[in-house]
């Protein structure tokens, strides 16, 4: 079972597609089959969104992207049983939820889910983790059953959203510009990573341990604040220094 975890974090909230390129981009590379099959509208949009190309007009609609995204999960589906999997939802960025959360998810997806959480959590599993688990059983429980799962939907469509309307969420569509944090996101210039599998460790030390991580995060939008410091210890890198020269 080919399993895609994304766990978002409160700092990568307001980045366009953070989670998708999570899950993504180091399995679509650019040069690998799955994305060279991509019709191309899907493989233009895609690598925009995964700012590994800038829009002609600056500018992405959400509808190729969401195409893309399904032609890839339908082909990876296609080979091993897949499973996708978002932890800590309520960080996830407003353009990967539009394209990744499906709320009718069929009960077989979510046991799956559920399983491959286990995995890993379970005081046997390979990263265990009593509190989590804790959570992931709580959760399991509200929808491991027809009824439960009833009570949970119900209860999910009344008391998940204000009842006055969100403007944020209602107010129309705005195209998606894959700079548009370049400039304005709060930066720290930091030297040490705050999250993902590397959290904790030090710009300096990942130059040696994975080159290639670093390659990745200044690609990816929450790699924004660490641009600068990527690209003074990777100074031969043509594409790192460019991205940190439109960011400065």
């Amino acid at each position: 079972m080919l399993v895609l975890d994304a766990r978002p974090t409160p700092a990568e909230a307001s980045f366009s597609y953070a989670a998708l390129g999570d899950l993504l981009d180091e399995l679509v590379p650019p040069d690998g089959a799955v994305h060279a099959a991509l019709p191309e509208p899907q493989r233009e949009a895609l690598d925009v969104a995964l700012l590994r190309a800038s829009a002609p007009d600056r500018s992405l609609e959400g509808a190729p992207v969401a195409a893309a995204v399904r032609t890839v999960l339908h082909r990876l589906a296609g080979t091993n049983p897949l499973v996708v999997i978002i932890d800590d939802r309520q960080w996830l960025d407003r353009a990967s939820e539009d394209v990744l959360v499906r709320p009718d998810a069929d009960f077989m997806v979510l046991q799956a889910a559920y399983r491959a959480l286990a995995r890993s959590y379970h005081a046997e599993g390979s990263t265990p983790d009593p509190g989590r688990m804790v959570e992931i059983n709580r959760a399991w429980e509200s929808v491991r059953t027809v009824e439960s799962r009833a009570g949970y939907d119900k209860g999910r469509r009344t008391t998940a959203f204000p009842v006055r309307p969100d403007p944020a969420r209602s107010a129309p569509r705005q195209p998606f510009d894959p700079w548009k944090y370049g400039t304005t996101a709060p930066r720290s210039g930091g030297e040490i990573v705050d999250f993902g599998r590397y959290a904790g460790w030090r710009i300096a030390d990942l130059v040696r341990h994975d080159p290639d991580y670093l390659r990745w995060l200044s690609r990816h939008s929450s790699g924004v604040r660490f641009i600068e410091a990527i690209a003074r210890y990777l100074p031969g890198e043509v594409g790192v220094g460019r991205r940190a020269g439109l960011v400065g």
